[in-house]
C-alpha cells in the first residue's frame, strides 16, 4: 500500500513536468540558463519513460513490484545519462536487495534530491520498514507541509501506523500544532474511529487544546464500547467526572456528549440551555415525543435519589413527560417514572448486574390535539 501511494502521489507531478518540458524546448535556443534551470535533468524522455513505467496500469502491490523491476534498465541508463536525476535513483533503490547497500544509496540520493517526492516516498517506505517511526512521521511532516494536498493518499500511511502502539510516541512528537495537517489528521482519523485507544494515549501526550477532536475522539471510543477510556478523555480535558453519586447537579454542559447532555432538535421537539446554562428549556409540539435529552452518568453506588425540578406546564400533561434510565446498550429502561408538579424525587434502590455506566433520559410526548408541552427543568441533582 505504500509504495502505491507513493507512485501515485508522484503522477500528480507530471503534468507539471510535462510542463516544464515544453517551456524548456522553447526557450533552449534563446535562453539556455533558464531552460537549464527548467529542466535540470538533462534527460527528461528518460525520466518521464521511467515515471510512466511505475503507474501505468498499477493498482496491486505485485504489479507495481514488476513495474519497479522492469523500469530498471531505463533507470540505469537514466543514471549513466545524469546521475542526479531523482526517478533514476528511487528505482535503483527500490531493486536494491542487500540492506546495507540500499541504506548507503538511499542517504546519498537524499542528499542530492532530498525534497523529491518519489525518493521522500522511497525514504519513507524503509524508515516503515525499520520501524523507525520518528525519521518516518519526519518524513511525512517534511512532505505533508510542501504538498498538502497529497493527504488523500498520506493519511492512510499514517492510519496504519497509528495501529502500532509503539508508534504513538512518535506522532505526539511532530504533531504539535505548527502545521495545518497536524489537526486534519487527528480529526480525520477520530472520525473514521482509526485505532481510538491508541488516539487516546495519543492525547494524553498532546498539551493544547483540541475541542473538536476531543468529542469526535469521544464518541469513537463508545462506538468502540471503551467507556471508561472515553470518561477519561472528558475527565482530563474538562475537569468534569462524570461518576455522579453524591456530586450534586448535573449542569446542562452539551459539550461532550454522551457525557454531556444530547438534546432533541427536530422540529416540534426541541431543548436548549437558557440563562448562560443554568436551565434547560423544552418545547415539544401536539403530535411529537420522544428524548428530549440524554447523558451518560456512572453512579457508583446504589441507592440513590435523583432529583428534578422543573417548571413544566400543562399540569395535567405532566404524566406524559418521564424519567428513564437504562443500562448502556439496553433497549429498555429499568426505571421509567412519570414526573408530577413541582419537585420530584426518584429512587433507584438498586442497579442491574454490570450496568457501570446508566443512560439518563428525559422523554416527553404532547399527543396530537393536545397542548405542546413547555418549560424549564431547573436542575437534576444526585443526591444519597
Amino acid at each position: 500500500m505504500l509504495r502505491l501511494a507513493v507512485i501515485a502521489m508522484v503522477c500528480g507531478v507530471l503534468a507539471i513536468l510535462a510542463g516544464l518540458q515544453a517551456a524548456s524546448s522553447v526557450l533552449a535556443k534563446p535562453n539556455p540558463e533558464l531552460a537549464a534551470r527548467l529542466m535540470p535533468f538533462g534527460n527528461e524522455a528518460l525520466q518521464r519513460s521511467i515515471s510512466y513505467r511505475l503507474r501505468a496500469g498499477v493498482t496491486t502491490e505485485e504489479q507495481l513490484a514488476q513495474a519497479v523491476e522492469a523500469a530498471e534498465p531505463l533507470a540505469e541508463k537514466a543514471f549513466g545519462r545524469a546521475p542526479l536525476g531523482p526517478e533514476g535513483h528511487a528505482v535503483l533503490i527500490m531493486n536494491t536487495r542487500d540492506p546495507a547497500k540500499k541504506a548507503e544509496m538511499l542517504r546519498l540520493a537524499s542528499q542530492i534530491n532530498g525534497r523529491d517526492r518519489l525518493l521522500q516516498g522511497v525514504r519513507l517506505e524503509q524508515e516503515v520498514a525499520d520501524n523507525d517511526f520518528d525519521s518516518a512521521m519526519a518524513t511525512l511532516d517534511q512532505m505533508l507541509r510542501v504538498n498538502p494536498e497529497q493527504r488523500q493518499l498520506l493519511f492512510p500511511i499514517l492510519n496504519d501506523a497509528l495501529k502500532r502502539r509503539e508508534a504513538v510516541p512518535a506522532f505526539a512528537r511532530v504533531l504539535d500544532g505548527s502545521s495545518a495537517w497536524h489537526d486534519n489528521f487527528l480529526m480525520s482519523a477520530a472520525r473514521l474511529g482509526i485505532a481510538p485507544a491508541n488516539l487516546a494515549v495519543l492525547r494524553g501526550q498532546l498539551n493544547r487544546r483540541l475541542p473538536e477532536f476531543d468529542r469526535l475522539l469521544v464518541a469513537a471510543l463508545v462506538r468502540e464500547g471503551d467507556l471508561d477510556t472515553a470518561n477519561g478523555i472528558y475527565q482530563s480535558v474538562n475537569g468534569k467526572s462524570s461518576n455522579v453519586a453524591g456530586l450534586g447537579p448535573l449542569g446542562w454542559s452539551v459539550d461532550l456528549a454522551p457525557f454531556d447532555w444530547r438534546l432533541g432538535e427536530e422540529a416540534g421537539m426541541r431543548a436548549q440551555p437558557i440563562e448562560d446554562g443554568d436551565k434547560l428549556e423544552i418545547f415539544v409540539r401536539g403530535g411529537k415525543g420522544g428524548i428530549v435529552a440524554e447523558r451518560l452518568v456512572k453512579p457508583s453506588t446504589a441507592p440513590f435519589n435523583i432529583v428534578v425540578k422543573h417548571r413544566i406546564v400543562p399540569a395535567d400533561q405532566l404524566r406524559d413527560v418521564r424519567l428513564q434510565l437504562r443500562c448502556r446498550g439496553a433497549s429498555d429502561p429499568f426505571l421509567d417514572e412519570r414526573f408530577s408538579a413541582g419537585t420530584n424525587v426518584f429512587r433507584v434502590a438498586a442497579l442491574p448486574a454490570g450496568c457501570d455506566y446508566v443512560m439518563l433520559g428525559i422523554n416527553a410526548r404532547a399527543w396530537s390535539g393536545r397542548s405542546p408541552l413547555r418549560g424549564t427543568i431547573d436542575s437534576i441533582t444526585i443526591a444519597k
